[in-house]
Protein backbone atom coordinates (compact mmCIF):
# COMPACT_ATOMS: atom_id res chain seq x y z
CA UNK A 1 0.00 0.00 0.00
CA UNK A 2 1.54 3.50 -1.01
CA UNK A 3 0.25 6.94 0.13
CA UNK A 4 -2.31 5.88 2.50
CA UNK A 5 -1.69 5.21 6.12
CA UNK A 6 -0.29 1.65 6.80
CA UNK A 7 -2.49 0.72 9.94
CA UNK A 8 -5.91 1.92 8.04
CA UNK A 9 -4.91 -0.10 4.98
CA UNK A 10 -4.39 -3.03 7.08
CA UNK A 11 -7.61 -2.77 8.93
CA UNK A 12 -9.60 -1.75 5.48
CA UNK A 13 -8.49 -4.95 3.71
CA UNK A 14 -7.45 -7.79 5.74
CA UNK A 15 -10.04 -6.93 8.80
CA UNK A 16 -7.51 -6.56 11.79
CA UNK A 17 -8.44 -4.56 14.81
CA UNK A 18 -6.52 -1.40 14.96
CA UNK A 19 -3.75 -3.16 17.81
CA UNK A 20 -3.20 -5.92 15.20
CA UNK A 21 -2.72 -3.58 12.62
CA UNK A 22 -0.33 -1.48 14.86
CA UNK A 23 1.58 -4.69 15.10
CA UNK A 24 1.47 -5.29 11.68
CA UNK A 25 3.07 -2.13 10.83
CA UNK A 26 5.88 -2.50 13.04
CA UNK A 27 6.58 -5.29 11.46
CA UNK A 28 6.48 -4.01 7.92
CA UNK A 29 8.71 -1.20 9.13
CA UNK A 30 11.30 -3.86 10.25
CA UNK A 31 11.65 -4.82 6.54
CA UNK A 32 11.29 -1.40 5.28
CA UNK A 33 13.98 0.65 7.15
CA UNK A 34 16.65 -1.79 5.71
CA UNK A 35 15.59 -2.71 2.40
CA UNK A 36 12.28 -1.38 1.33
CA UNK A 37 12.72 2.34 1.32
CA UNK A 38 15.75 1.89 -1.64
CA UNK A 39 13.44 0.01 -3.78
CA UNK A 40 11.69 3.00 -5.84
CA UNK A 41 12.63 5.34 -8.24
CA UNK A 42 12.30 8.96 -8.82
CA UNK A 43 10.07 10.21 -11.44
CA UNK A 44 11.37 11.88 -14.28
CA UNK A 45 11.89 15.66 -13.97
CA UNK A 46 10.40 15.63 -10.39
CA UNK A 47 14.37 16.89 -9.08
CA UNK A 48 14.30 19.49 -12.23
CA UNK A 49 10.88 20.78 -10.73
CA UNK A 50 12.16 21.10 -6.95
CA UNK A 51 15.78 22.80 -8.13
CA UNK A 52 13.47 25.64 -10.53
CA UNK A 53 11.41 26.33 -7.12
CA UNK A 54 13.82 26.74 -5.06
CA UNK A 55 15.57 29.34 -7.95
CA UNK A 56 11.98 30.68 -7.37
CA UNK A 57 13.14 31.09 -3.16
CA UNK A 58 10.17 29.09 -2.70
CA UNK A 59 10.76 27.18 0.59
CA UNK A 60 10.05 23.40 -0.20
CA UNK A 61 9.06 20.91 3.17
CA UNK A 62 8.19 17.12 2.90
CA UNK A 63 5.06 15.92 4.70
CA UNK A 64 5.30 12.07 4.61
CA UNK A 65 3.45 9.33 6.51
CA UNK A 66 6.70 7.55 6.13
CA UNK A 67 8.76 7.37 9.61
CA UNK A 68 10.25 10.50 9.63
CA UNK A 69 13.99 8.90 9.38
CA UNK A 70 13.49 7.09 6.98
CA UNK A 71 12.06 9.59 4.68
CA UNK A 72 15.30 11.47 5.27
CA UNK A 73 17.70 8.75 4.37
CA UNK A 74 15.60 7.81 1.00
CA UNK A 75 15.79 11.37 0.19
CA UNK A 76 19.37 11.75 1.12
CA UNK A 77 19.98 8.35 -1.04
CA UNK A 78 18.50 9.83 -4.51
CA UNK A 79 20.40 13.20 -3.78
CA UNK A 80 16.68 15.30 -2.80
CA UNK A 81 17.44 16.07 0.58
CA UNK A 82 19.05 19.33 -0.15
CA UNK A 83 16.47 20.61 -1.75
CA UNK A 84 13.93 20.71 1.35
CA UNK A 85 13.83 23.23 4.36
CA UNK A 86 12.02 20.37 6.37
CA UNK A 87 11.48 16.98 6.43
CA UNK A 88 8.82 15.57 8.34
CA UNK A 89 7.05 12.44 9.48
CA UNK A 90 5.65 9.87 11.14
CA UNK A 91 7.39 9.43 14.47
CA UNK A 92 9.11 5.55 15.03
CA UNK A 93 5.80 4.53 16.61
CA UNK A 94 3.10 5.88 14.65
CA UNK A 95 2.00 8.78 16.66
CA UNK A 96 1.13 11.04 13.79
CA UNK A 97 -1.49 8.67 12.65
CA UNK A 98 -2.31 10.64 9.41
CA UNK A 99 -1.84 13.17 6.90
CA UNK A 100 -3.26 15.98 8.71
CA UNK A 101 -1.43 15.17 12.05
CA UNK A 102 2.10 15.29 9.76
CA UNK A 103 1.05 18.38 7.80
CA UNK A 104 0.36 20.27 11.38
CA UNK A 105 3.58 18.70 12.66
CA UNK A 106 5.43 20.62 9.63
CA UNK A 107 3.75 23.83 9.98
CA UNK A 108 4.54 23.52 13.41
CA UNK A 109 8.21 22.97 13.10
CA UNK A 110 8.47 25.67 10.53
CA UNK A 111 6.55 28.52 11.98
CA UNK A 112 3.95 28.71 9.35
CA UNK A 113 1.03 31.08 10.56
CA UNK A 114 0.05 32.23 7.27
CA UNK A 115 -1.63 29.33 5.51
CA UNK A 116 -3.24 31.63 2.72
CA UNK A 117 1.32 31.59 1.98
CA UNK A 118 1.13 26.96 1.76
CA UNK A 119 0.52 24.96 -0.43
CA UNK A 120 0.48 20.98 -0.39
CA UNK A 121 1.47 18.59 -3.38
CA UNK A 122 0.26 15.04 -2.74
CA UNK A 123 -0.65 12.49 -5.77
CA UNK A 124 -3.39 10.61 -3.31
CA UNK A 125 -6.70 11.24 -1.81
CA UNK A 126 -5.13 11.46 1.89
CA UNK A 127 -3.10 14.12 0.87
CA UNK A 128 -5.63 16.21 -0.11
CA UNK A 129 -8.23 15.50 2.98
CA UNK A 130 -4.99 16.13 4.95
CA UNK A 131 -4.32 19.91 3.59
CA UNK A 132 -7.91 20.49 3.73
CA UNK A 133 -8.50 19.61 7.47
CA UNK A 134 -5.30 21.62 8.01
CA UNK A 135 -6.71 24.67 6.09
CA UNK A 136 -4.44 24.85 3.12
CA UNK A 137 -5.32 23.59 -0.90
CA UNK A 138 -3.29 20.95 -2.48
CA UNK A 139 -1.92 20.26 -5.92
CA UNK A 140 -2.58 16.96 -7.30
CA UNK A 141 0.13 15.35 -9.32
CA UNK A 142 -1.41 12.44 -11.51
CA UNK A 143 2.29 10.59 -12.28
CA UNK A 144 2.27 9.26 -8.48
CA UNK A 145 0.05 6.63 -7.43
CA UNK A 146 -2.86 8.92 -6.98
CA UNK A 147 -6.28 8.19 -8.94
CA UNK A 148 -7.84 11.16 -10.83
CA UNK A 149 -11.43 10.10 -9.32
CA UNK A 150 -10.65 10.30 -6.05
CA UNK A 151 -8.26 13.31 -5.95
CA UNK A 152 -11.08 15.16 -7.50
CA UNK A 153 -13.65 13.77 -5.18
CA UNK A 154 -11.68 14.85 -2.10
CA UNK A 155 -11.58 18.58 -3.52
CA UNK A 156 -8.41 18.74 -5.34
CA UNK A 157 -7.24 22.45 -5.91
CA UNK A 158 -5.57 21.98 -8.99
CA UNK A 159 -4.54 18.82 -11.18
CA UNK A 160 -1.05 18.45 -13.05
CA UNK A 161 0.33 15.63 -14.98
CA UNK A 162 4.10 16.46 -15.02
CA UNK A 163 6.82 18.16 -12.23
CA UNK A 164 7.60 20.51 -14.52
CA UNK A 165 3.59 21.47 -14.45
CA UNK A 166 3.90 22.27 -10.75
CA UNK A 167 6.77 25.31 -11.94
CA UNK A 168 4.51 26.60 -14.05
CA UNK A 169 1.98 27.07 -11.85
CA UNK A 170 4.09 29.64 -9.78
Amino acid sequence: YVGPPLGDMFMQNCGVSKEEADKMVLTYRERYVTIGKFECNVYDGVEEMLQKLRNMGKVLCVATSKPEGSAKEVLEHFGLAKYFDFIGGDTETHERTNKTAVINYVMEEMKITDKNDVIMVGDTHYDVIGAKESGLKCIGVLYGYGDRKKLEDAGVYVLVNKPEEITELF
